[in-house]
């Protein structure tokens, strides 16, 4: 069984050679800067809204995806997810 924490960064930032990426850039963006991540997965997902009244309902879907950049064995790997085509969050595994 594996086991792994991720840990939020707290300027949500990765390093790719000289280059910074940041939540808000698109993942043409994130590619060009980074290459071709280690991993990938897509999923679709419901996009909610609320009413006047608190209820919630379902205005369509959103496409959410997650890449994994394995950055060798003296850094932690960098997990990255995107909505709608942008960047929205970096997290590290702690292994």
């Amino acid at each position: 069984m594996l086991l792994a924490s991720f840990a939020h960064a707290d300027d949500d930032t990765l390093r790719c050679g000289s280059k910074l990426v940041r939540p808000g850039l698109d993942t043409a963006a994130v590619l060009a800067q980074c290459g071709e991540p280690t991993a990938r997965s897509q999923e679709e997902v419901p996009q909610m809204a609320r009413r006047a009244n608190g209820t919630t309902y379902v205005t369509g879907t959103i496409v959410v995806e997650h890449w994994t950049y394995d950055r060798g064995s003296s850094q932690f790997p960098a997990h990255l997810k995107f909505e709608a085509g942008k960047l929205v969050s970096i997290e590290f595994e702690r292994r």
